[in-house]
């Protein structure tokens, strides 16, 4: 992450010095794939789920490390899907951020979280009725099947 909390951009954003392997060119998602923004302040836990989503076919187009880079992020990529942490550090958390993203654009979201105490459950449920938890560390399966259950379509 930089000094200033801009986000690690892939997505038509040049490359990323700070990122190993640097950053990817654009291209036009495919049909059936994802255009998935990770909201997650620690870049390891963020390349660990971009790795992990790529392998699943998906595009990662921004991985944010702040509630205003999400923001950001959200308005200029127009993702389909958001991986949120509940805990961003300073400022807005994960929760008050999916509140804020809901707000702008209905669309899937899971939230990625080492706490699962019923008032932070209750919380992400309050905020994102429609969403998913997975607790960290979070395995290639459980990914597969949030992205399943979350994007199905609804009766």
């Amino acid at each position: 992450m930089s000094a200033t909390g801009a986000s690690v951009r892939f997505c038509g954003r040049g490359p990323d010095e700070g990122r190993p392997g640097g950053g990817r060119p654009y291209a036009a998602p495919k049909p059936g794939v994802l255009r998935v923004l990770i909201v997650e302040d620690e870049l390891l836990v963020a390349w660990h789920l971009e790795a992990m989503l790529e392998d699943l076919g998906h595009e990662v187009c921004a991985i944010s490390p702040s509630a205003d880079a999400a923001l950001g992020d959200f308005s200029d990529q127009g993702p389909d899907l958001v991986f949120m942490d509940v805990n961003l550090g300073a400022g807005r958390n994960g929760i008050e951020t999916a509140r804020a993203l809901l707000a702008l654009g209905a669309l899937p979201l899971v939230f990625v979280t080492a706490y699962g105490d019923a008032a932070t459950r209750a919380a992400m449920a309050e905020a994102a009725p429609n969403g998913l938890m997975l607790s960290k560390p979070v395995s290639a399966a459980d990914l597969a099947r949030a992205i399943e259950v979350v994007t199905a379509p609804r009766h």
